[in-house]
């Protein structure tokens, strides 16, 4: 929606200069500074988005189980193994590399999942190798999701990607295995090029050629198994397992570069990776299970539901300002209320605690978080909060009146003005009175002042604007009524904002232009926040709650109605001098029955509750005595 992308620009556009401001009065940013580069350098800002890591819904694996068999190439046996147990096995028999070797506890591993014999999984493997040469938080293991049938003829990469990982060092096997995934020596091995002619410097040839061709395909078999079964992917496809949290699979001609890997280490890390692995040092482990343990727990905690934990907040001192309000026997629940007395916010907070108490068993300590300094009286009004705990009937199983506002104890030299605040959609009025609630002074008042206010009716508003130009079609009129009595409350729409509000009561209502030129000039395109079907002939409004209700509504002129002008006299349109004197000379009789046709509109201007009950009476008495039609 553009008003919705507007409105949330101009948020953040708020919000951001506050950030600028500081950092210019802190001194990072001046007029030397990049701020792009500044921006770039912020710990929430990442150089570069993928939805893939960056999504909120995220799928983790159970690494929690203790795995059941010691060696993947058992096939027959993992085969019947759950999930869970599969998973554990997996992680159990991995092996890693990282960028230099060293013995150290890595907070983030990322096992990368492919068919290595394709140029697409050579490719995922290689961008991760590249960038584990700069980092230092990672290591990577190696998943085999072969597409084709399995045997030691179409797997020679796979197998020589394993033999090397079990013979050779870290350093010599990473060299290898980052020579062993590029293209050129796919197409080398495609014409029948032997594995070792990809040997690097320092490579134990005896021990890796004797692996190779003893180790078999089962651990393929294995691998590909945990792919379908428990990542389910599809025979060949792509995913990369962090922490063990799954991403993926991939779709076809979808990369994850190196920038990728980045965003995802940095993820990972800012999480939960690097208090976990700070916590683990302290324990004293090697590197191997000191790592393993940072995943299996990092997959642990992230999989749970974030939930708030209760936390009991002490008080140090609590004794000179505090009001405090034992409960009742029993189960109880414990509320603690911090307020300035002096402030509109506590005069509303006080009956709601009173009602609470009444609702609930609890105990009450209300701490007053006074102001060392006041230079006036905050407080110029006396507030009462109307709230009943529940519903009260009369003696004779009648409702009630309805809850009270008492004042009690008042100064009586003072001169009151008694009024309601209510939600902006309310028209409340005082229906009965003792005296002029504007000007109450209780020295002149014998007895006791009382009020009773009616909500009479809720405002139904709402903006509307036509379709072709955007602006707000002047002098609109709408109508609220039934299908008996279309016509119960009219409106104009406002030149400011296309604004209009309509008076209404609880019910279903039908919205619609005015009879006349409203309704001949112009019809209803499209509307929003009403309770009917877009294409339905009749708008209708369901009003059945108290809060507002705000109606936005579309009209576009009819066809052949474009050039008229809705405030214009339609029937002067297209007449030419000679009508026009004619008009002039000879339509005195005519003007003589429209004056008797026109309408009397009365406008008031009020302010005070007396001075709107003198216009009330004033109004009255011209719809006694007038023949014209009032509006």
């Amino acid at each position: 929606d553009a008003e919705e992308l507007e409105t949330s620009l101009v948020q953040k556009m708020m919000d951001t200069a506050g950030f600028f401001q500081k950092a210019v009065f802190m001194g990072h940013l001046n007029e030397h500074t990049d701020v792009v580069d500044f921006l770039m350098d912020e710990p929430n800002v990442v150089a570069r988005i993928n939805p893939i890591i960056l999504n909120t819904v995220r799928k983790y694996l159970d690494l929690t189980p203790k795995a059941v068999i010691s060696d993947w190439n058992d096939f027959s046996t993992y085969s019947f193994l759950d999930t869970r147990d599969k998973s554990a096995v997996i992680a159990d028999n991995m092996e890693y590399l990282t960028r230099k070797g060293e013995d150290i506890i890595y907070a983030v591993s990322i096992w990368i999942i492919g068919d290595f014999e394709t140029l697409a999984g050579k490719r995922l493997l290689s961008n991760a190798l590249q960038y584990l040469k700069t980092s230092s938080n990672m290591r990577i293991g190696i998943v085999n999701n072969h597409a084709d049938e399995l045997s030691e003829g179409n797997t020679p990469t796979a197998r020589a990607i394993q033999a090397a990982l079990l013979t050779q060092n870290g350093n010599t096997a990473k060299s290898f295995i980052t020579n062993l995934v590029k293209e050129e020596t796919a197409e080398a091995l495609t014409l029948g090029a032997k594995i070792l002619k990809f040997a690097v410097k320092g490579m134990d040839n005896d021990a890796f050629e004797k692996k190779y061709n003893t180790i078999g395909i089962n651990f393929i078999r294995t691998q590909q198994l945990f792919c379908q079964d428990v990542l389910k992917l599809l025979p060949g496809q792509e995913a990369v397992v962090s922490n063990g949290r799954i991403l993926g699979p991939f779709n076809e001609g979808e990369e994850f570069q190196p920038e990728d890997f980045s965003l995802l280490e940095k993820t990972t890390i800012s999480t939960s990776a690097e208090k976990i692995k700070t916590q683990i040092k302290e324990i004293g482990v090697n590197s191997k299970s000191g790592s393993d343990l940072v995943m299996k727990t990092d997959a642990l905690l992230s999989s749970t539901l974030k939930e708030e934990s209760r936390r009991d907040v002490k008080f140090p001192k609590d004794r000179l300002s505090v009001v405090k309000i034992p409960p009742q026997e029993g189960v109880h629940y414990d509320v603690f209320a911090i307020v300035d007395p002096l402030t509109r916010e506590a005069q509303k907070l006080a009956p709601l605690l009173r009602v609470l108490a009444q609702v609930i068993n609890m105990k009450l300590d209300v701490f007053m978080n006074c102001r060392s300094k006041l230079s006036e009286m905050p407080l110029k009004s006396f507030y009462r909060f109307v709230l009943e705990p529940e519903v009260v009937f009369t003696g004779d199983n009648h409702l009630s009146t309805g809850p009270v506002a008492k004042f009690a104890e008042m100064p009586e030299s003072l001169l009151l003005t008694l009024n309601m605040i209510t939600p902006e959609n309310w028209l409340v009025e005082p229906v009965r009175s003792s005296c002029d609630l504007d000007n109450i002074h209780l020295q002149e008042v014998e007895g006791m002042v009382s009020a009773e206010y009616e909500l009479e009716y809720m405002l139904l508003e709402g903006h509307c604007f036509d379709a072709s130009t955007g602006q707000p079609p002047r002098g609109l009129q709408f109508t609220l009524g039934t299908k008996k009595n279309y016509d119960m409350m009219d409106t104009i729409v406002m030149a400011n904002l296309g604004y209009f509000q309509l008076k209404a009561n609880p019910g279903a209502w039908l919205l619609r232009l005015r009879k006349g030129r409203s309704e001949d000039i112009y019809q209803i395109f499209e509307h929003e926040g009403t309770d009917s079907a877009a294409d339905s002939d009749d708008v209708v409004v369901v009003l059945n709650s108290f809060k507002s209700k705000i109606l936005k509504v579309q009209v576009q002129k009819k066809p052949g109605k474009v050039n008229e002008d809705l405030l214009g006299d339609g029937d002067l349109e297209g007449k030419g001098i000679w009508e026009s004197l004619t008009s002039f000379a000879g339509g005195l009789q005519s003007e003589e029955i429209q004056k008797e046709d026109n309408t009397l509109n009365i406008f008031s201007v009020a302010s005070g509750h007396l001075y709107e009950r003198f216009l009330r009476i004033m109004m009255l008495s011209v719809l006694k005595h007038t023949k014209s039609p009032v509006k």
